[in-house]
């Protein structure tokens, strides 16, 4: 999480430094004492004139500030959140003019008491009010900010983010927030949180899961519907995923600069609307659809460039580190629950009504896609133009990098490409019809959510090779058992262990990918680079899975020769295991 922080007594003892040099100053001036304890030393505690007040105040208040003394506890909790994998972004109004040079004084006292930040930033707390750092923590995506101001906690509240009041005694009049003491019931308090995934995930998982109806529609039932109204020729299918993939490879390279320098989530939500456009060319044209498959791979190709590229930036910069893993794990299960039970609805309701019925209710999915798309935080923009090259100059250097990319084109060739619609083929060729690709389809699903919760809840860094070379056992047994003989019992069996196992696989791989991208070098100036690079390895995968294909099935018009395919795919993924298998994340 992004945690802001106030300095003046939230990490230092502002409030009882001033009174002790108050106390100091009255005993010269009248010696009366306090003279009233329920309001601000500032504002009538002692029996000083407004203007006697208010010279000592500005003549003082920047030797005090220097020589302040840090909260109980303030170092060791701010050290631990930092290694919790918090960032760390201290967040003051000390820019109000009351200081010589208030970022060089903050610096410097910052350092001095070895208190550890990501990001400095001051505010003018008297211009601004409580309005200028509730505009830096949305600048900044802050999660929760600790504060000791009524008024700028409520602020930071109104605008959805979480605040925390510190304990003092001039702001004990309100229970709005989130009290605390001490430094330790603060980081009690987010280390709680934290087990929770963000607001910013949550929104992400559901996108993902509306995601996943449409994606469910557009990939096994509409290759299905093109299987069906192309009296079983694969020729269409193939031609269709190529020039998809083709222009989605093009496309996230058109699309880098925007991506980088302007808002991703704009271009994010265009990318829906151009795949609800495409649904609507389904609903429209019927069977005809199949004279435009040409265009309509290239409106594939289009929102795929337009969604999944912006997509996996989004999830790279929203999800830190600490969460990846849950985050992965979770949105895995919520996407496969729907694998589960989006099937059979969509299988009985196409074998009952029609593929142009069932596209509408689709199309009603895209626009609260659309709409929930208004919930994603655009961060990380950048001002520097794309850089290809020195990107592939660094990509040269770091062997790391070059293995997870590798593994990405391997993907292409698998899970993410042409074993996908192989699979698919193969049940839709040993089906009745919709329904019953439909329940089939949800068998699988449930076999993957099993297994990504098991993912969310146990997998350890640890047992990463041995859950690798396990799940290759596995594959392999059952690719062997589909070569020996393609059936439905086979088929069945094979996608039962390709669901389970080649899912954790996917897993493990892209906790490694999304986790090498948050390594400061990348994160900071090649972020949209290494997203590039990502997509490029992927679709390479991907086409050439497709023209393998097009090659050995399309032209040939033999499902027999899916075994061909199957081989290369079989090879693919025992690459991207050995790979993996070969990556230390001790050495990053």
């Amino acid at each position: 999480m992004n945690i802001g922080i106030d300095i003046d007594n939230v990490i230092s003892d502002f409030d009882e430094a001033l009174l002790e040099e108050y106390l100091k100053h009255d005993k010269e001036l009248r010696n009366t004492g306090i003279i009233n304890e329920k309001t601000y030393m500032t504002k009538g505690m002692f029996d000083w004139s407004e203007e006697e007040e208010r010279k000592f105040y500005l003549e003082n208040i920047e030797s005090i500030a220097k020589s302040l003394n840090t909260k109980d506890g303030a170092k060791e909790y701010i050290d631990k959140l930092k290694q919790d994998g918090h960032n760390i972004f201290i967040i003051t109004g000390r820019d109000n003019g009351e200081y010589t040079n208030p970022v060089e004084m903050t610096k410097k006292w910052l350092n001095e008491n070895q208190i550890y930040y990501d990001k400095l930033i001051l505010t003018n707390s008297y211009r601004n009010d409580k309005h200028g750092k509730t505009e830096k923590c949305l600048e900044n995506n802050i999660d929760i900010m600790i504060d000791d101001s009524i008024n700028i906690c409520k602020d930071i509240n109104e605008h959805g983010i979480k605040a925390i009041i510190m304990d003092t005694p001039y702001n004990r009049n309100t229970n709005d927030f989130e009290r605390v003491h001490s430094w330790k019931e603060i980081y009690k308090y987010i280390k709680k949180k934290n087990n929770n995934l963000s607001k910013l995930a949550k929104t992400l998982i559901i996108d993902q899961s509306i995601g996943k109806v449409i994606s469910i529609f557009l990939d096994v039932f509409l290759a299905a519907y093109f299987y069906k109204i192309t009296e079983q020729n694969i020729l269409y299918l193939s031609i269709y995923n190529i020039v998809g993939w083709i222009v989605a490879t093009i496309g996230a390279f058109v699309v880098s600069n925007y991506i980088k320098r302007k808002d991703k989530i704009k271009l994010y939500r265009f990318g829906i609307i151009i795949k609800s456009l495409y649904i609507f060319m389904i609903i429209v044209m019927g069977e005809k659809i199949i004279k435009f498959v040409y265009l309509i791979g290239a409106m594939y190709g289009i929102s795929t460039a337009t969604t999944g590229f912006p997509f996996n930036m989004i999830e790279s910069e929203c999800i830190n580190q600490k969460e990846r893993k849950k985050y992965i794990g979770l949105a895995s299960v919520f996407t496969e629950i729907i694998s589960f039970v989006v099937p059979i609805i969509l299988g009985a309701y196409i074998t009952l009504k029609s593929y142009q019925v069932a596209a509408i209710i689709i199309l009603l999915f895209s626009i609260i896609k659309i709409i929930n798309s208004f919930n994603i935080k655009n961060i990380n923009v950048q001002s520097s133009n794309i850089r290809i090259r020195d990107f592939a100059s660094k990509l040269k250097k770091d062997k790391i990098l070059k293995k997870l990319y590798i593994i990405e084109f391997l993907k292409g060739i698998n899970r993410y490409g042409v074993m996908s619609l192989v699979v698919s083929l193969l049940i839709i060729y040993n089906t009745k019809n919709e329904f019953e690709l439909g329940w089939i389809s949800s068998l699988l699903s449930l076999c993957s959510i099993l297994a990504m919760y098991v993912f969310a809840k146990a997998y350890k860094d640890k047992y990463k090779k041995f859950i690798l070379c396990f799940s290759l056992v596995f594959l392999f047994v059952s690719f062997a058992l589909v070569m020996n003989n393609i059936n439905i019992n086979s088929i069945i069996l094979y996608n039962i262990s390709y669901y389970i196992f080649m899912n954790i696989i996917l897993k493990i791989t892209e906790v490694n990918l999304f986790d090498y991208s948050n390594k400061k070098e990348y994160k900071d100036k090649y972020n949209t680079e290494y997203f590039i690079f990502r997509e490029l390895f992927l679709n390479i995968g991907r086409i050439l899975g497709y023209i393998l294909l097009l090659i050995f099935v399309g032209f040939s018009h033999n499902l027999n020769n899916l075994k061909i395919i199957f081989i290369f795919i079989i090879i693919s993924i025992i690459g991207a295991i050995l790979l993996s298998n070969s990556i230390d994340e001790k050495n990053w």
